[in-house]
């Protein structure tokens, strides 16, 4: 596999592919990665969960799965800050971290996801995918209207769960960084639908909690 060399930026929340990101940059070495590559025909960083230590004076331990982010817009703001919203587009592995010029920088590599092994997979053979889509919506929009969101239609969704759609459902809920990062490092269909199952329930727990707390 290829790999090549990519500005990174570090935050305290994965971003999963699909996703919409909105930053608001003021640190002086995210500023110059910003200045750097905001002139590119494809303006792309890639972002990584921060285990350890804080997004602003690094330090700072990092995961090494995360997601290359396009930057559709790039807005310089009075006092030398940016905004920034560029979407999520792949998944990537970092290969090497390299020294900070002056900011993050990291050896990569592509870590598409195997669209023949969601399609040929033992559990496209044994379980009604039909069924399984269903519960996974119905799951999630008991849980939308608990926090009082507009549900996911079955329309939307379609009837076969697939990693897209997971990463869809993902971006509808309060997941927090560990459960992200655990579905965007999941490596296979079955895998991603089991975090997704450990995140629906812990979520129906604080709702089933929420619910039982006296007023």
């Amino acid at each position: 596999m290829t790999s090549y060399v990519l500005p990174m930026f570090p935050l305290g929340r994965p971003v999963l592919p699909g996703e919409v990101l909105g930053l608001r940059v003021f640190e002086d070495r995210y500023v110059t990665l910003l200045e750097r590559i905001r002139d590119r025909p494809e303006p792309e960083f890639g972002v990584v969960l921060i285990d350890r230590g804080s997004e602003i004076g690094g330090g700072d331990v990092r995961r090494d799965v995360g997601t290359v982010v396009v930057a559709a817009r790039i807005q310089q703001l009075e006092g030398g800050q940016f905004a920034v919203a560029g979407v999520g587009r792949r998944r990537i592995r970092v290969v090497e971290w390299m020294h900070d010029d002056p900011h993050p920088w990291a050896m990569v590599e592509n870590w598409q996801d195997s669209t023949d092994a969601e399609h040929n997979s033992p559990l496209s053979k044994t379980v009604e995918m039909d069924v399984l889509a269903d519960t996974l919506r119905q799951r999630v929009n008991s849980l939308l209207n608990a926090f009082g969101s507009p549900p996911v239609q079955r329309e939307d969704f379609g009837d076969r769960p697939s990693t897209e759609r997971l990463y869809g459902l993902a971006h509808r809920l309060p997941v927090g960084p560990a459960d992200l990062q655990a579905l965007l490092e999941a490596d296979t269909l079955e895998r991603r639908l089991d975090v997704m199952s450990e995140v629906l329930s812990h979520l129906e727990e604080i709702v089933r909690f929420g619910s039982s707390t006296p007023d």
